[in-house]
């Protein structure tokens, strides 16, 4: 696998700030679990209308975690 493509192209310094301004805590905490429940109940998107809430935890955590608490960009 090409690590060039796995790690991507940085975004444009603009869009960084965007990113960065649209991603506060309660802008995550407001949007993640609608976008899940909509997925896993409305559309039925597998692997997430199948999946334990154990396993829904350990797949979204770590990242909505950073989200909340790492640096984005």
């Amino acid at each position: 696998m090409n690590p060039k493509k796995k790690q991507g192209l940085p975004p444009p310094p603009r869009t960084r700030s965007v990113l960065q301004n649209q991603c506060t805590p309660d802008a995550v905490a407001d949007k993640v679990p609608h976008c899940l429940a909509m997925m896993r109940y409305i559309t039925c998107i597998e692997p997430l209308a199948s999946a334990s809430v154990d396993e829904l935890v350990a797949a979204v955590g770590p990242t909505v975690q950073r989200y909340l608490t790492g640096e984005i960009g």
